[in-house]
């Protein structure tokens, strides 16, 4: 799979090629703005909700004492500010994953929070159940083809923080082939009440699995594929949506042109993709000392540094 575009609405438009930057939590059960707006519990419970901060439109995991994992197409950066437990802090600094040009970036903030995240060092989400958040968009209108229903376009901007479930089918490619630097999973019908897909604004919110016996942050949301679609195939009447089988449509590709998806080779689930954190743990440890990853003991660390 090739690179993929950020879950986000440019300013002069939509973004050209056949992704987007991520969004809100949408479900395919319900469209209820109110639901999963609290705590996990069950088998959800601790899967990473208090190791997330809301930071600008967008929400930054916890990764350290004083760093945040964020993404970096997000343009979150110093001079951002976020309130936790009482105090405000400020972003004094950054570090982006330049060698590998991926979607990952680390903000360093004036302070010394307790709620660390421990990461997942092991590539083995596929197959895994993951439990995702975000903010932004409700689920608008519904979206009908040839009298079938396909999903729903994106609604309004709300920024309510939401979490949902989906597991992991794969990895994807951001550069080059074999890179895996992606996990994704698809908008399957019905698989959980719970099951989720994301949109704009959710760009940024971590995706956590329950590793090793304890949940474990996997990267951040980065994008969608594909977003952007069409009854008729032609940029007048094209939408941006979230479906869970969008056969019956036309949707954007990455090489500038429509697509038809024929319903009779579906289902055509829109998927969401993560930045994976497992492939550049080596850079990570590198800009933030003392991260704590999947097996080692829960402990709290000190104060990170940026290494330039």
């Amino acid at each position: 799979m090739g690179r993929k575009r950020a879950i986000a609405v440019a300013a002069a438009g939509l973004l050209a090629a056949t992704t987007l930057p991520c969004g809100a939590v949408v479900f395919e059960s319900s469209g209820d703005s109110s639901r999963n707006t609290t705590p996990p519990t069950g088998a959800w419970a601790g899967s990473g909700w208090s190791n997330v901060v809301p930071i600008g439109a967008f929400l930054g995991t916890v990764i350290h004492s004083n760093a945040l994992l964020v993404a970096r197409h997000t343009d979150l950066g110093v001079g951002s500010t976020f309130s936790w437990d009482g105090h405000t802090y400020s972003v004094t600094g950054l570090a982006d994953d330049v060698a590998a040009d991926t979607d990952l970036r680390v903000l360093f903030f004036n302070g010394g929070l307790s709620n660390v995240a421990r990461l997942q060092a092991a590539s083995d989400e596929t197959g895994r159940w993951t439990v995702v958040q975000g903010r932004g968009r409700e689920r608008g209108s519904t979206v009908v083809s040839a009298g079938r229903t396909n999903g729903w376009k994106w609604g309004a901007a709300t920024w309510v923080r939401r979490w949902g479930v989906n597991r992991f089918e794969g990895y994807a490619d951001l550069w080059t082939n074999g890179d895996s630097l992606l996990a994704w999973a698809s908008f399957d019908a019905g698989m959980d009440s719970n099951e989720c897909m994301l949109s704009e604004f959710d760009s940024s919110g971590p995706a956590f699995v329950n590793a090793a016996g304890g949940w474990r942050c996997v990267g951040v949301a980065s994008y969608v594929d594909p977003a952007l679609f069409s009854p008729t195939g032609s940029s007048t009447d094209q939408f941006v949506a979230t479906c869970f089988d969008y056969g019956g449509l036309y949707y954007w590709g990455g090489t500038g042109a429509w697509y038809y998806a024929d319903p009779a080779a579906g289902p055509w689930p829109c998927i969401f993709l993560i930045s994976r954190v497992a492939p550049r743990l080596g850079w990570l440890t590198n800009v933030v000392p003392g991260l704590v990853l999947r097996d080692d003991p829960p402990r709290r660390a000190g104060t990170a540094v940026v290494v330039r």
